[in-house]
């Protein structure tokens, strides 16, 4: 059986399927990337399933040169940039680590789209003090949706 989770693309998410509710005796594969969250994988083993676990690709931060970067602190002073998306935390990790000091100031002006709590305090944690859009979930529609909302917020419209 294939279980995909309603409300969210996260472990938790996850765990909250009706599949998952009674594992003992069962084997489940669980397919997922290198370095990961342990909570699924502990928690399936917690509730009584054989774990088989394969990492099939793993996250890596695309290399950027200097130019590209000059080019985007370029776009986000004219303002042409106004929100940020990071629908995990390692993406908002990833981004951090690249960031040119200048860029890493113009973070706290921007805006920040997220899809959750989880990721919400994961910017926190990194000393985001900037306004979070928090989405239901990391789905376009979810994502589209709270950033409708915030502009219309904005406009008054």
């Amino acid at each position: 059986m294939t279980a995909t989770p309603e409300g969210g693309f996260d472990s938790e998410s996850l765990l909250r399927h009706q599949l998952f509710a009674e594992l003992n005796g069962r084997r489940v594969l669980l397919v997922k990337g290198q370095h990961g969250r342990e909570l699924l994988s502990e928690e399936i083993v917690r509730r009584g399933a054989q774990l088989i676990s394969v990492d099939v690709y793993r996250r890596e931060r695309a290399p950027h040169d200097a130019a590209e970067l000059t080019a985007l602190e370029i776009r986000v002073a004219a303002r042409e940039l106004q929100l940020i998306t990071a629908t995990s935390a390692e993406i908002a990790a990833a981004l951090f680590a690249t960031a040119t000091p200048r860029l890493r100031g113009d973070f706290e002006r921007m805006h920040w789209l997220v899809p959750g709590a989880r990721v919400a305090a994961a910017l926190r944690g990194q000393g985001v003090t900037a306004p979070l859009l928090e989405a239901r979930s990391a789905e376009d529609h979810d994502l589209v949706e709270a950033v409708v909302r915030w502009r219309t917020s904005r406009s008054c419209a």
